[in-house]
């Protein structure tokens, strides 16, 4: 073949790479974690406040609270993530100050004194988020 042929097939077969159907890189992709943080109030009596972002908006969360052997020993409950929070113009824009969506706030009791590990799980991804230790102290 000569060189005249050989880069008219090289040409074609790069222009036709370009026109070839491409999977989207989001099909294989694990849903990211979702991400708690801890937090206690001093109000009597004290309270444990527990923050997740990351979780589906609208969709169920569940809340446990483990004992330092991983075993669930504490209050635990389903919560909803909040929704996601269009912007005055109908636009999804966190950037104007408005939260997104699969926020989870929640608050317990009756830690005083323990050691606990909090997580949550994501129902709609079926994903944990990370596990955060604290001691609650009085």
């Amino acid at each position: 073949m000569s060189i005249f042929i050989r880069s008219a097939v090289l040409a074609m077969a790069i222009a036709l790479s370009a026109l070839a159907p491409t999977t989207l890189a989001t099909e294989n992709v694990a849903p990211p974690i979702p991400v708690l943080t801890v937090s206690t109030t001093s109000v009597n009596p004290p309270a444990v406040l527990i923050r997740g972002e990351g979780f589906t908006p609208g969709g169920r969360v569940y809340v446990a609270f483990l004992n330092p052997w991983g075993r669930a020993a504490y209050d635990t409950r389903w919560t909803p993530a909040s929704d996601d929070i269009a912007a005055a113009n109908g636009q999804d824009d966190a950037d104007l100050g408005r939260p997104e969506g699969g926020v989870v706030v929640e608050e317990f009791e009756h830690f005083c004194g323990q050691q606990v590990m909090v997580r949550a799980y994501d129902q709609a991804t079926g994903t944990w988020s990370n596990v955060v230790d604290f001691s609650a102290a009085c």
